[in-house]
């Protein structure tokens, strides 16, 4: 738990160096969403930030942390993959996964999801997700949109 803490921390710290870009995006890009989890009984709701390293314009990987408003607080810490098979344009699909484990909950995670980027509007970009989560058994309907910088 350490370990991973203390990567995501310098994750976190290497995207605030000024480097020549690795994609368009350049290294490193954040992803801040709200999410609806929506279960057998009833609604729930999750912020998720992913901090994500960009191989090239296709192919992104990181860490990603929350809080899910279920039962009391519950904190996920996921790995998380982003591909982008289009070259880039206004609006990009993408195909998610991610896969960790709920603090609280005291279980795992897995969430497979699809949806669409836009360009760059301005510095920030629009994202919309949806899917499903998997938690230890439990299926829920994952519906989410955020930013992405």
């Amino acid at each position: 738990m350490t370990r991973l803490l203390l990567l995501f921390a310098i994750i976190t710290a290497l995207s605030s160096l000024p480097s020549k870009a690795q994609s368009d995006d350049g290294w490193f890009t954040g992803r801040l969403f709200a999410y609806d989890l929506i279960t057998g009984d009833g609604s729930t709701f999750e912020i998720h930030y992913t901090h994500l390293y960009n191989f090239n314009n296709f192919f992104s990987t990181g860490m990603g942390t929350g809080v899910i408003f279920h039962d009391g607080i519950n904190i996920p810490l996921t790995a998380e993959i982003r591909v982008r098979p289009v070259e880039k344009k206004r609006i990009l699909p993408t195909f998610m996964m991610s896969a960790g484990y709920v603090c609280g909950y005291g279980m795992a995670t897995i969430a497979p999801r699809i949806g669409f980027e836009t360009g760059r509007l301005a510095r920030i970009r629009y994202a919309f997700d949806m899917g499903c989560q998997f938690l230890d058994g439990q299926r829920c309907m994952l519906i989410g949109a955020g930013v992405l910088f």
